[in-house]
């Protein structure tokens, strides 16, 4: 059935906004009209945001000192987390990331400013990253087992450089980890041991965002 009566191809793009394709002739058969599909970045890249914060002296006892939580409308792809720290004097810190089984509702929440990798086309952010300086109720694994990286961090003197903990989850192509909802979170701990050392950390998450 010949087509020449429609000229446009409507599509959904990253943020299921509608947006229209125009159609060409088909040069196999000049009776139809076929969708012009062309390489279009603003179609292909989803949008994508980062955030952190330097010097943040957590609790006393620091349990969960950052959440990353999901969004009820997005879902929400986290790709990369860094996290350092310093201390009067040079120590060791165990960190463990891993997936929670709620969204945290206490303790006392920081929520940094957002930034748009891209500031004209990107959508609003609907991810949440917080850090905390009043310990949070420390959500439960989900599941059980959904640790994604224990490491000990060196917590090095003012001054001094460190090696950040560095989690690139698609570096290579990798699936990045994948929050589906706001009460599916990503929670960094510093597993509640005492401040002695004058200790604050720092960190940086970076994620992307689709409708699919």
């Amino acid at each position: 059935m010949a087509t020449g009566a429609v000229s446009s191809l409507a599509v959904k793009d990253k943020d299921a906004s509608t947006k229209t394709l125009s159609k060409i002739t088909d040069p196999n058969n000049s009776s139809y009209l076929v969708p012009k599909v062309v390489e279009d970045d603003a179609l292909r890249i989803k949008s994508t945001f980062a955030t952190g914060a330097l010097g943040v002296t957590p609790a006393a006892t620091p349990g969960v000192v950052v959440e990353i939580k999901g969004s009820a409308t997005k879902t929400v792809r986290v790709k990369k987390i860094m996290f350092s720290g310093v201390a009067t004097t040079a120590k060791q810190w165990p960190i463990t990331v891993y997936r929670g089984a709620t969204a945290i509702a206490d303790g006392t929440p920081v929520t940094p400013a957002i930034t748009k990798y891209d500031i004209t086309n990107d959508a609003a952010a609907t991810a949440v990253v917080s850090h905390f300086t009043a310990n949070p109720t420390s959500p439960a694994a989900n599941p059980a087992s959904s640790v994604l990286a224990v490491q000990d961090v060196t917590l090095t003197a003012p001054a001094t450089a460190a090696q950040p903990l560095v989690l690139d989850f698609s570096r290579s192509g990798e699936k990045a980890v994948i929050l589906r909802g706001a009460a599916d979170t990503l929670c960094i701990s510093m597993g509640g041991g005492a401040l002695t050392n004058g200790e604050k950390f720092s960190y940086m998450v970076m994620w992307e965002e689709d409708a699919s």
